[in-house]
């Protein structure tokens, strides 16, 4: 699996322009304009997966629905998959699509109910699962899901809620990391990038270069309302130390796996 940037541009006829690699190509003539689109996706037989938020109107509604536009030629042409991920309240918002090792297409998504969201797909983005939830708990903020070269766990960049259950809303603090080495159906090496209470941190890029994992993202202060960028470099090695129970079998917390219809969410015992 590789991953690559692709360039959303609305156009005065309510098209959407998508610029992969060299080339553009208008793939999408029945949408108005309000799409909000992530990290692309290029699967091992080389489809592109595009995913992305959709609302009619993100001033009036605000309610978003995740799809995924899909390339087989390297970006030349596009076409929308079948099927569409919904959630309550605010909707389905800012996807991420990772390849699992068993070919297995797994979706984050960002909600309003204190979760990680989750959709599979068995044929290449084309259709999805009903939504779950991870056993993760968090606010209303994008997480960032990568699949480590070295390794082939899952990397998961989110706000842990579960560290302080009384933070609600759009506080986004702590930035904490995870290690999933079953496809996200438990969670362990839970570790803090962030905990600094009086600042906000979120929407993490990660890029893995050589035995380093290369971080940025955006740091709010509360008291000023100025944002900056942070960047940091840390080893692999690092976000594989084991240091906490894997949520999902935390002591007193019965085992919570991806796709259980279970409502409870696994906690750290602090």
């Amino acid at each position: 699996m590789d991953q690559t940037s692709c360039t959303m541009v609305n156009l005065p006829t309510g098209e959407f322009t998508a610029t992969t690699r060299s080339t553009s190509q208008i793939f999408c003539r029945c949408w108005e304009p309000r799409p909000e689109q992530r990290l692309n996706t290029v699967l091992s037989n080389g489809r592109i997966i595009c995913p992305v938020a959709w609302t009619e109107d993100v001033v009036k509604n605000g309610h978003f629905i995740c799809r995924c536009f899909l390339s087989d030629d390297g970006g030349l042409t596009w076409r929308q998959g079948k099927d569409q991920v919904d959630q309550p309240k605010r909707g389905a918002m800012e996807p991420e699509v990772a390849e699992l090792a068993s070919g297995k297409l797994l979706m984050i998504i960002r909600t309003e109910l204190e979760t990680i969201a989750t959709a599979t797909s068995d044929d290449g983005g084309e259709h999805w699962s009903a939504p779950s939830q991870l056993p993760l708990q968090s606010p209303s903020a994008p997480a960032t899901n990568r699949t480590v070269p070295s390794t082939g766990d899952l990397m998961l960049i989110w706000n842990n809620l579960s560290i302080n259950p009384r933070v609600q809303g759009a506080k986004r603090t702590p930035l904490t990391a995870a290690i999933s080495r079953d496809g996200g159906a438990t969670w362990e090496n839970i570790r803090n990038l962030e905990t600094d209470v009086d600042r906000s941190y979120a929407y993490t890029s990660v890029l893995f270069h050589k035995d380093r994992v290369l971080l940025s993202y955006y740091v709010g202060d509360r008291q000023t309302g100025r944002i900056s960028s942070r960047f940091r470099s840390l080893p692999v090695r690092w976000f594989h130390e084991k240091l906490w129970p894997s949520l999902g079998t935390a002591r007193g917390t019965p085992r919570v796996r991806f796709g259980s219809s279970s409502r409870r969410l696994a906690t750290i015992p602090w």
